[in-house]
């Protein structure tokens, strides 16, 4: 019953012209909210840089019904500012650890959506690295359990040690189909193709764009998101050349995305508040 009225939420979102807000009730089973037309997801300390440098723009598009704000577990206080009505999100980096806090019960109340970020890094238990899909499985079914939203995002890095000898990361990434295994039991799934950004729109629409037509193949009801950053691998990234990505890959076909996680740090502020504003699909 959970998974099925997760699912069906889930659907009014990726249905043009949808509005629909949801009711944060502390004591409700999670829904995904139907909200337009951007689906934004970024950490609370990217979004206190953006509104450093421009609090309308990060209270508009940050703080919208329908967007996430998320602090890696544990956590200790709502991630999400006051005055913004964001969905406050827990990033998790080890399914083993998430699954013991919350057979514990130590996620706080407040917290409506678990973001597994598994990568390629010691923060990510090894046998996590080498069984992506497994893990990923197991923990949406761990955060539907607690009537909570699931978000995926498999570092393309990840499938080189799933995978190995596979090519470079994005043949790795596309050719395993990891964008689908990383969709099939979550309600949103984040594609790690930023660094794309630095190859062009082309390159990055390439990338972005199949990755989200595996997910939707696997999973129809998925609320696919690329991600953004103005300062990738330490090299600047335009305002224009952000919007020109993001209007390449956003919209309502199954192999655009309905919406983008934002990497934003004390340099790139600026440059991604300037993108915010031409970004106005």
């Amino acid at each position: 019953m959970l998974v099925a009225a997760l699912a069906a939420t889930a659907a009014m979102l990726v249905q043009p012209g949808a509005r629909a807000a949801l009711a944060a009730q502390p004591d409700a089973v999670a829904s995904v909210p139907a909200t337009g037309p951007v689906v934004w997801l970024a950490a609370n300390s990217s979004v206190a840089n953006l509104a450093q440098v421009n609090r309308s723009v990060a209270v508009a598009d940050m703080g919208a019904v329908g967007t996430m704000i998320q602090a890696t577990a544990m956590v200790t206080q709502n991630p999400v500012p006051a005055g913004y009505r964001s969905l406050p999100t827990e990033r998790w980096t080890s399914y083993a650890r998430f699954a013991g806090a919350a057979a514990a019960g130590r996620i706080p109340s407040y917290i409506r959506v678990a973001h597994y970020d598994n990568e390629a890094w010691g923060q990510t238990p090894v046998a996590e690295q080498h069984h992506p899909g497994l893990y990923e499985r197991k923990f949406c079914q761990v955060a539907h359990a607690h009537g909570l939203l699931c978000v995926t995002s498999p570092g393309r890095d990840i499938c080189a040690i799933a995978f190995p000898n596979s090519g470079s990361n994005n043949h790795c990434y596309l050719s395993h189909d990891m964008a689908g295994s990383a969709a099939k039991y979550a309600d949103y799934i984040d594609i790690q193709g930023e660094v794309n950004e630095l190859r062009g729109t082309s390159a990055y629409k390439a990338f972005i764009t199949r990755a989200a037509t595996q997910a939707r193949r696997a999973n129809p009801h998925i609320i696919a998101l690329g991600n953004l950053n103005a300062t990738v691998s330490g090299q600047s990234v335009t305002a224009a050349q952000m919007n020109a990505d993001a209007r390449a890959v956003y919209g309502t076909h199954p192999w655009q995305v309905s919406g983008f996680y934002m990497t934003i740090d004390n340099a790139g502020a600026r440059t991604t508040a300037r993108f915010m504003q031409l970004f106005e699909p």
